[in-house]
């Protein structure tokens, strides 16, 4: 009887704190989703940071190279046929530009295509750009050149209109394949008759991709669109040495993409949509990419050469 007694209450004990145990496991049972959700987005985000790099950086022909042929557009040369030896990653790149001018309109229709590195090298890029721009005078009249021939009315162009009617290229990386199918856009650049101009969108820039990044060993393509508006961005007129690091404001936009999944993990997330800040000024700067719903986002550091990235 005595071995009976103690066998109970031990019994007792034990479904005690088994019952215990799942009413504490079931206090939230949202908590395992809840981090697995944490590093879906996480993912997601990452792989939209790739895509934008791509789509931004200088030497990728991205979104900084059209900006610096804007600035180029405010000077006396303006666009012009260029090879450029010793380019981060790329090595080569040779420029070819065709320009026509309609006399009626004042507007330059201006071809450039650019070739960087080599098809068979790790960083290569193929791209063609078809601009318009108009040079207006201080009485917002049109004029042929930047700078009009002496013995006319005009001088310096004080305002620049600048298009861009269509844009194809590639782009190939270590981390990430890029095929572009669409691109417009339209800044006016102001002050274009001084050493700081101002730029602004007057149509949204908007570039149509397929991005296949390669990450950790997975493949996934991102079929998407990037949209930003530029609001009283200043840079240097013209070209020179580092003008990338030399502008300063903020671009806002939009990402949107969808997923296709090849190789590796998966994300729940098939269509991703992010809002996106980037900060002008310097070598490198930081890109913040946010969900819809107010977070603080996450910010990446791109390299504006290269497109290289960091956190």
């Amino acid at each position: 009887m005595k071995y009976i007694r103690l066998i109970v209450p031990l019994a007792i004990v034990f479904l005690t704190v088994i019952f215990l145990g799942g009413c504490k496991k079931n206090d939230n049972p949202t908590s395992p989703t809840n981090t697995t959700q944490t590093a879906v987005n996480t993912t997601a985000t990452q792989d939209v940071a790739y895509s934008v790099a791509a789509n931004v950086a200088v030497d990728n022909s991205g979104t900084l190279d059209e900006m610096s042929d804007v600035l180029k557009s405010a000077s006396v040369e303006g666009i012009v046929n260029d090879d450029i030896e010793g380019m981060m990653n790329f090595g080569h790149s040779h420029s070819t530009v065709t320009k026509q001018y309609d006399s009626t309109t004042g507007w330059w229709t201006i071809t450039v295509t650019r070739i960087r590195g080599t098809i068979t090298g790790k960083y290569y890029t193929d791209i063609e750009r078809v601009y318009q721009q108009q040079y207006l005078d201080k009485n917002g009249q049109f004029q042929k050149l930047y700078i009009q021939p002496s013995g006319t009315t005009n001088d310096t162009a004080y305002t620049i209109n600048f298009r861009i009617v269509s844009g194809t290229g590639v782009l190939i990386t270590p981390h990430d394949s890029h095929q572009l199918t669409g691109l417009s856009g339209a800044w006016t650049v102001t002050n274009a008759n001084t050493r700081t101009v101002t730029l602004n969108t007057t149509s949204p820039y908007v570039r149509s991709v397929a991005d296949t990044v390669m990450r950790g060993g997975a493949v996934r393509t991102l079929n998407g669109t990037l949209t930003l508006n530029f609001v009283n961005i200043t840079g240097p007129r013209g070209s020179g040495l580092n003008w990338h690091r030399k502008f300063s404001g903020t671009i806002t936009g939009t990402y949107h993409a969808v997923v296709t999944f090849s190789k590796g993990g998966t994300y729940t997330e098939s269509t991703i949509d992010r809002t996106i800040d980037i900060t002008l000024g310097g070598q490198t700067i930081p890109i913040r990419i946010k969900g819809l719903h107010g977070d603080e986002g996450t910010v990446f550091n791109l390299d504006t050469e290269t497109g290289d990235i960091s956190q």
